[in-house]
């Protein structure tokens, strides 16, 4: 009688083990164990989360799915207008040889975070600056300054890399000017009348955005007139400030590079303009 009542008690033993144990009370009870299934020669497989059976490879978790990448929509083609000026900041020439150097004034103010600076003094050290840098030894009687000073004294005033350029075509000078002052928020310098003169492009209006189109057409450019409120015997009226000039009256004043006292082969009969080239090398801002 014992044996059998022993017997009943191993086999009540055994079934309450392959029964659901009772759920602990650290864990929450709605998580259910995970399964296991049979390999097909009858061996368990791994269970996620738990040590492979020595002598079980461990299975290669099914590949994700590659993310697909977003897409940017493409901009749309649409006419473009920008203009870089800020009230204040024109300044005319001191002197009616100073429009180099109040170009770069009014360039300056432009581009500083500093009130805008329309001083004589300010205006005569920027003269002096671009005279000493321009590396051209002109005639004594010549006051003029070549546009070399005009960028290297931007650049050591602190405002980036700059280059002089010289376009067999009109259109190619403010086609690379627009582009420029696009890529670099920066203003460009026209050598207007030949050379004699110098205006600040500070903004455009073109039929695309220059930062996204290659075939874009430039219509009209912002203009600042150092030489307003003059006017000049041989070039007539002078721009009042922030005038835009539309690109069929620019062959009035903007002509190929030619002055009376010297050559610059690297300039001469070509349009001739003063940019921005942050991101460039000094070997490929030269002239020309």
């Amino acid at each position: 009688m014992r044996l059998r009542l022993r017997l009943v008690v191993a086999l009540a033993l055994l079934a309450g083990c392959a029964g659901e144990a009772p759920a602990s009370p650290l864990a929450p009870s709605a998580t259910p164990s995970p399964a296991v299934s049979q390999s097909p020669a009858g061996s368990p497989t791994a269970i996620p989360g738990l040590p492979t059976p020595a002598g079980l490879p461990t299975p290669s978790p099914a590949p994700s799915p590659a993310p697909t990448a977003a897409l940017s929509p493409a901009p749309e083609r649409e006419a473009y207008s920008v203009n870089l000026y800020r009230d204040g900041a024109f300044v005319s020439e001191y002197t009616d040889y100073y429009c180099l150097p109040a170009a770069m004034q009014v360039m300056i103010n432009i581009m500083s975070d500093a009130p805008p600076d329309t001083t004589r003094e300010t205006q005569d050290r920027l003269y002096e600056l671009a005279a000493e840098l321009d590396g051209v030894d002109l005639p004594p009687r010549v006051r003029d300054i070549e546009p070399e000073g005009w960028a290297l004294g931007l650049e050591a005033e602190g405002y980036g890399r700059w280059a002089v350029r010289a376009e067999e075509s009109r259109e190619d000078a403010i086609r690379l000017g627009a582009r420029q002052l696009r890529l670099t928020g920066k203003p460009v310098g026209l050598l207007t009348w030949r050379g004699a003169h110098s205006w600040v492009m500070s903004g455009f209006e073109a039929t695309a955005d220059p930062l996204h189109f290659d075939d874009f057409e430039v219509t009209g450019v912002w203009i600042q007139d150092v030489w307003w409120p003059r006017i000049s015997r041989i070039w007539g009226e002078s721009n009042p400030p922030n005038t835009l000039v539309p690109v069929e009256d620019l062959p009035e004043d903007y002509r190929r590079y030619r002055r009376p006292y010297g050559e610059f082969p690297d300039k001469d009969g070509r349009f001739v303009l003063v940019i921005p080239i942050e991101g460039e090398s000094r070997d490929s801002g030269e002239s020309g």
